[in-house]
């Protein structure tokens, strides 16, 4: 019965016109929600960021509280076998003391409390990251659902514009005004469609699951994008200096330089590992002897009070600082060829976005143009026919190059808004303020079919 339910719920989405009310950024606050990926980064931002209090803990005073007591038997025999050489003590010993220690020059710890530091700062920046990537997986899921409802539209308008070509060449064949050849090509192209149309179907219901499954929310609610074509806007700058701003700026490199940093800080921990160790130290203690083990014989009582500086000089540990130290340094050297072939990705990247950005531009204008013509292409094929200078198959051809065209501008204005999103992305700037812009596109009406690809 769940099953049954998922279908029809999927179905009645394909099926039926619905109230639209979500759109982009309640999709994406949603998702926000209830994302597990995303919920596994917000704890690991908090784990992260709990290093900046060990870093401060690493130079803070340390104090610390010893409490003891017991029951002590004590049976001497002495080798000197004069009277008296032998004894037997017993009694309580117990007491408590207090003892403080603060660094002064530990350059160990400090180095350990400048990584920590850094690795803070590196969990902040990879929850950024995965505040982007929700972004670009929300948008993604989006249009994917809204591309797919607007590729089953399309369809099944086709379908029925093949249907009534199909119907017509039946009839001007029972009238004996034209060839079987008609009616053949007419009727492969609908049984095409249908095809099509069973997989346009399967596609909505695969892309509406995706959706649900980051977001929660109910895909049929989805706002479509108007049939405009949305602003476009020149890039701000060269290319040139949106490299130059990626190379600044974008997440995953800044991240991947922490680690750099974090990696050299990992060789001083181990360099300095056998510097000496100057603390202060102070405690106080109070202890008590009771019984005939005490000097008195009675309960005694002694408090100590000690201040003082401690110094510790490591002088070696079994080979283990120069092997860790090797260590470190290969790890830095690994993380520093990592961050290169990083850099050259994202740089590769910017450029790939930047000119998905402009080409995607002009390919909607001319796409936008491209319908015109598409429509009076099919207009005149379809006159042509009438007067006997076109055939069905011509008629049927122009059908076909005109839904694709519909098709293709649809699908070119959401990588176009999506380009947007992923350049904004790779130079470190995406966040609620572009998505919000992108959705300004997102248009309450469902897409419908234009009059002129009506029959």
């Amino acid at each position: 019965m769940p099953r049954f339910s998922s279908l029809l719920l999927l179905g009645l989405l394909a099926l039926t016109p619905m109230v639209r009310g979500d759109d982009l950024m309640t999709s994406w606050q949603a998702a926000r929600e209830y994302d597990a990926n995303f919920a596994a980064a917000q704890d690991t931002l908090a784990a992260g960021i709990e290093q900046a209090n060990l870093a401060t803990a690493a130079v803070l005073p340390q104090l610390d509280l010893i409490g003891s007591g017991e029951h002590r038997d004590e049976d001497y025999r002495s080798g000197n076998p004069e009277p008296k050489a032998s004894e037997r003590t017993s009694g309580r010993i117990g007491g408590w003391s207090v003892s403080l220690s603060q660094p002064l020059y530990d350059a160990n710890a400090f180095a350990d409390r400048a990584q920590l530091l850094k690795g803070a700062d590196r969990a902040r920046i990879a929850f950024r990251v995965a505040e982007q990537d929700l972004i670009l997986r929300t948008t993604q899921a989006c249009f994917d659902v809204l591309l797919a409802q607007n590729n089953l539209t399309l369809v099944r308008a086709q379908k029925d514009a093949i249907s009534q070509q199909l119907a017509q060449a039946k009839k001007t064949f029972a009238l004996g005004l034209a060839t079987i050849t008609d009616t053949d090509e007419a009727q492969a192209r609908y049984d095409t469609i249908i095809a099509a149309e069973i997989a346009a179907r399967s596609d909505l219901q695969v892309k509406a699951a995706a959706y649900t499954n980051l977001t929660g929310l109910d895909p049929a609610q989805l706002r479509t994008i108007g049939d405009t074509t949305p602003a476009i806007d020149p890039p701000r700058d060269t290319l040139a200096t949106f490299l130059e701003q990626a190379e600044r700026n974008n997440l995953t490199l800044r991240s991947e330089q922490l680690g750099l940093d974090i990696a050299r800080a990992e060789i001083d921990r181990y360099r300095l590992s056998h510097s000496p160790v100057v603390a202060l130290v102070a405690s106080y203690g109070h202890d008590i002897e009771d019984g005939s083990i005490s000097s008195s014989g009675w309960r005694d009582r002694t408090d100590t009070g000690v201040v003082g500086v401690q110094v510790t000089v490591p002088l070696f540990s079994g080979g283990a600082r120069q092997s860790r130290l090797r260590q470190a340094k290969a790890t830095a050297s690994a993380s520093a060829n990592t961050l290169e072939a990083l850099r050259r990705d994202v740089k590769l990247q910017t450029q790939q976005f930047y000119l998905d950005v402009v080409s995607g531009a002009a390919r909607l204008r001319a796409l936008d143009q491209a319908r015109i013509s598409g429509a009076s292409a099919l207009q005149s094929s379809k006159t042509g026919r009438d007067v006997g200078v076109r055939t069905t198959l011509d008629v049927l051809n122009a059908e076909q190059a005109y839904y694709q065209t519909l098709y293709d501008r649809t699908s070119a204005r959401y990588q176009y808004l999506f380009s947007r999103l992923q350049l904004a992305a790779s130079l470190g700037e995406l966040t609620e303020r572009q998505l919000a812009m992108v959705n300004t596109w997102l248009d309450s009406p469902p897409f419908t079919a234009p009059a002129e690809m009506l029959p």
